[in-house]
């Protein structure tokens, strides 16, 4: 007859899901699930969890939304057709994407569906949990589990305490793995692992150096991800003479070092200035076949800064571009400090310049902050320059380049280097002025400035009060800058009989506190600390973390306290 032609059967459709599946090509797996869901034919559940599970892989979020939906009408319009395998495939996605209130109701869905949840389940549940840092979430997953008795064991343990662990709850995880002690379920090399890992990140070597010999007590097999995480707390803690007694250890047992062990100890020597040893073990990477990545050049560059070895540091950058590995704004920013230790000024200006042109890389925030900061201790000409390019990048259109820290140092370096004219002109530059920086000085660095100018004298302090009074400053503040004015003008006679007349005036303002903790105390321009980055998502650098405050665990131990055997060799001494 004249009526439309028959659709497909449910066979020929699933022919063509298969079809495409067996290929990889998902996006016309998609398409054709898509297709047969909206014209009513029944999908089998295999590709569904096949291709659930491809969404892992994707970084395409629009993608993989559009995957968890089709696989969510699938569940609807298929209840009996619907098993553990597709429900957990699903949780896994959701879990990766951190949609936390869609993988809860997936969860009760389960139970709506009556298939219930196995150990498998809720240890795919208390990862994602585990990666949105919800430590309630994932002792409730744990107290569920072992409610429904679904099999305590080393693996579905090893998933909480990794979830704890990354949920910054060493304590919890210790209390867990002491019940797994108890029990008699502790002898795992990956529940050991873990631990260790938690211990690294809270630097604690004594705990971490107590579960490795806990470990060959009890005859436990130490494994490549556990020696990486004993190097890395004692790189973290500064002890580099354990770490390489590690090192020993792990060559001794026939484990063959990775890219993880290298990184680690490079960062360490790196860090601590014994730029040969550094070096030495880039060597030896190269030579095992491995290739140096972004952060572990960014490390060599700054281990060559801290040791004043400048030459060998842009022989290092040389060979990353050689490489063919993309510098970041990170290693830009360890270039201009390793150019100010040497002096060449103007040669770290000319790097910032060729970024975006010869290096493919636009200077951010984190560039021009060392930048800035470097000028600001350098002082002199590179000051003055510094001062320029600050105005100069304030006026460009759409500027959002310039923040409160970098003004402020650069305000506090003129004063620290008695350079008042270009101090005040960044006041009025950016503290409601010509430019559109307003509210760029900080109250701290107003008083750090007014008490320098009242110990120089002269009527420049007076002309910071009247350019304020204009501002306008609320009155508070204004008082504020007046008393340190009063201040600097108290303290001047004092301060001129003790350090004599030439002493530049003390500056008690660090701009960094801004970045807060103890990131005052920063030791190098390569050092951006995560606050600075928390506030630039964009920037990927290296795992630097602040120095330790004053509630820091105790020291690291000694090599003696591992029981580092008489006449071990001592790798890279």
């Amino acid at each position: 007859g004249g009526g439309p032609p028959a659709l497909p059967g449910d066979a020929a459709f699933n022919g063509v899901l298969d079809a495409a599946v067996r290929a990889r090509a998902y996006g016309d797996a998609w398409d054709a699930l898509e297709l047969l869901l909206a014209h009513g034919r029944r999908a089998d559940k295999y590709f569904v969890s096949i291709l659930t599970k491809s969404l892992e892989a994707s970084g395409d979020r629009r993608w993989v939304r559009r995957g968890i939906s089709l696989v969510e009408r699938f569940i609807e319009r298929q209840p009996g057709d619907v098993d553990e395998i597709v429900f957990n495939s699903l949780l896994n996605v959701l879990g990766h994407v951190g949609d936390m209130p869609r993988l809860r109701q997936t969860l009760a869905r389960m139970g709506e569906y009556g298939v219930p949840p196995s150990a498998v389940t809720y240890g795919t549940v208390v990862k994602a949990y585990g990666r949105a840092r919800d430590i309630d979430a994932v002792l409730r997953a744990w107290q569920e589990m072992r409610a429904r008795r679904l099999g305590v064991n080393p693996v579905t343990c090893g998933c909480v305490l990794d979830a704890c662990v990354k949920c910054g709850h060493l304590d919890r995880a210790m209390a867990i793995f002491q019940d797994m002690r108890l029990q008699g379920l502790h002898k795992n090399t990956v529940l050991y692992a873990t631990l260790i890992k938690g211990l690294a990140k809270v630097r604690d070597l004594a705990g971490a150096v107590h579960l490795y010999r806990e470990m060959r007590l009890e005859g436990v097999p130490c494994n490549l991800v556990a020696f990486n995480s004993l190097m890395d707390v004692c790189v973290r803690c500064g002890d580099l003479r354990t770490a390489a007694y590690f090192l020993d250890q792990m060559m001794r047992m026939g484990i063959e070092a990775d890219l993880i062990t290298f990184s680690t100890l490079i960062k360490g020597y790196s860090h601590t200035g014994e730029v040969d040893k550094a070096l030495a073990l880039s060597r030896e990477l190269k030579a095992r076949g491995l290739r140096c990545d972004e952060i572990m050049y960014n490390s060599l560059i700054d281990g060559c800064a801290k040791a004043g070895r400048v030459q060998e540091g842009l022989a290092v950058f040389e060979d990353m571009l050689q490489s063919r590995v993309a510098p970041s704004n990170i290693t830009f920013s360890i270039l201009v400090k390793l150019h100010f230790e040497a002096g060449q000024v103007a040669e770290a200006f000319r790097l910032v310049e060729e970024m975006a042109s010869r290096y493919h890389c636009m200077p951010s925030r984190i560039v021009y902050t060392v930048l800035f900061r470097c000028c600001a201790q350098h002082g002199g000409t590179a000051l003055a320059r510094g001062a320029d390019l600050l105005c100069e990048l304030a006026a460009r259109r759409n500027s959002k380049l310039i923040d409160q820290g970098m003004v402020s140092a650069a305000i506090c370096g003129c004063a620290q280097h008695a350079d008042f004219d270009t101090a005040l002109r960044l006041v009025r530059e950016f503290s409601g002025g010509v430019r559109r920086g307003n509210g760029l000085v900080s109250q701290d660095c107003l008083r750090a400035l007014a008490q320098a100018l009242g110990a120089q004298g002269g009527a420049r302090g007076s002309d910071l009060l009247e350019h304020l009074r204009q501002r306008p400053l609320p009155a508070e503040q204004l008082a504020q800058v007046q008393a340190a004015l009063a201040e600097g003008r108290r303290r001047a006679p004092a301060a001129a009989a003790a350090a004599g007349p030439t002493a530049p005036p003390a500056i008690a303002y660090s701009p960094w506190a801004s970045l807060g903790g103890d990131c005052a105390a920063l030791p190098c321009a390569a050092d951006v600390c995560p606050h600075f980055l928390a506030a630039n998502p964009h920037q990927p650098g290296p795992p630097v973390v602040c120095p330790p405050s004053a509630g820091a665990r105790a020291p690291a131990p000694t090599e003696a306290a591992v029981a580092a055997p008489a006449g071990a060799p001592r790798p890279l001494a």
